[in-house]
């Protein structure tokens, strides 16, 4: 089986969909700071469940429709893997209603997974994978990964560069 994962946040959407949710619910641009990015940085555990907690505090009926632009590169590589037969699956770690909404507008299947943890989620015999990301947390899954596209940035790209194998391999900017 030809399966082609794409991560969603910063990859298929441009943004961070978690992000953009609580920004436009609460009318604010406090989670964009350079206060809250630091914050993050210090205390990751800490600033993800201040998220997850503001997160849960929508009602459901807003979550179910929020959703973003699609990145249109994303979108033309996305179709042109699922002309060629790949089963493409989104996964990621964003909120699972947020994964839904964008799978559901591109009709296909979705899975939600902890940071890091990605790779956990193939679960079943792959005989060609394909994976499209921009998450430095997505190395182990990228290393199992036939054909990788990575949306890079200077930064990024000097760590992917780094930690894999450079075959195979397209770097993206935008």
């Amino acid at each position: 089986m030809k399966v082609a994962i794409f991560d969603l946040d910063g990859t298929l959407y441009l943004k961070n969909s978690h992000i953009e949710i609580l920004t436009e619910y609460y009318n604010t641009k406090f989670y964009k700071s350079i206060f809250f990015k630091i914050f993050y940085y210090i205390f990751p555990h800490k600033a993800q469940n201040l998220l997850n907690n503001r997160y849960n505090k929508i009602p459901d009926i807003y979550k179910k429709n929020f959703i973003l632009p699609f990145r249109k590169s994303a979108l033309c590589l996305f179709g042109e893997l699922k002309n060629k037969g790949y089963e493409i699956i989104i996964i990621s770690n964003a909120p699972i209603e947020l994964i839904a909404n964008a799978a559901k507008r591109l009709k296909v299947d979705f899975k939600r997974a902890e940071i890091g943890k990605k790779h956990l989620e193939l679960g079943r015999n792959v005989d060609e994978l394909i994976v499209c990301t921009d998450n430095l947390t997505d190395l182990e899954l990228l290393k199992k990964a036939k054909y990788r596209y990575i949306y890079v940035n200077k930064k990024t790209s000097k760590f992917f560069k780094k930690n894999l194998v450079q075959e195979n391999i397209f770097y993206m900017e935008e």
